[in-house]
């Protein structure tokens, strides 16, 4: 009898403990979630982005951003570099380099504008074309282009006159491939293209 007695007074004591437990768990915030929960809360979380997280990929976007537009910057100013540094130390050449520099820079324009030499194509051939589609009375290129080849293929001393023509007739043939591109694509070509003036 003291026994089931004794029993009966530890049931009732266990249950008291465990209600007021209970009860001080309901002042919880967490208890809601402790006496409903079913996994949902932390399904729905899951599928969110924390805003620590949002700040950190909105610093890493801007950050990258910022590196590809000075990259592209630093980019464009060592081409226009390339170009500036290319005629300055063209200007310095003698006749015969003057001349061929501003020869091969007249061919890469042309062969921009689509008025490049066809394979097989002789000088000759090649200057009676680029004369029916680039034509100035100022300028003659079939003279030019044979100056050019008496430049390389001879020993004779290039008059300066030859350079001065070459130069002349470069500067007459980039205007028409600003005006047959168009500035903006055409200046886009010749920073973001290698060979755009064999630069």
């Amino acid at each position: 009898l003291l026994r089931g007695e004794l029993t009966m007074e530890r049931v009732d004591y266990d249950r008291d403990i465990l209600d007021s437990w209970r009860s001080g768990l309901e002042d919880q915030p967490f208890a809601e979630h402790y006496n409903d929960y079913t996994g949902q809360a932390a399904t729905e979380d899951s599928g969110q982005v924390t805003p620590g997280l949002a700040a950190l990929l909105t610093r890493v976007f801007l950050a990258a951003l910022a590196i590809l537009v000075l990259g592209a910057t630093a980019f464009v100013v060592y081409r226009l570099l390339a170009v500036r540094k290319y005629f300055r130390e063209l200007d310095q050449k003698d006749s015969r380099g003057r001349a061929l520099g501003y020869y091969l820079a007249t061919l890469a324009l042309l062969d921009k504008m689509a008025l490049g030499r066809y394979p097989g194509e002789t000088p000759r051939q090649y200057s009676r074309r680029i004369i029916r589609h680039v034509h100035s009375w100022s300028h003659n290129f079939r003279d030019l282009s044979e100056g050019i080849n008496l430049a390389l293929y001879s020993r004779e001393t290039v008059r300066p006159e030859l350079a001065m023509e070459a130069e002349r007739f470069f500067h007459f043939t980039f205007n028409s491939y600003l005006a047959t591109r168009g500035k903006i694509k055409a200046l886009a070509e010749i920073i973001f293209s290698a060979r755009a003036l064999k630069i």
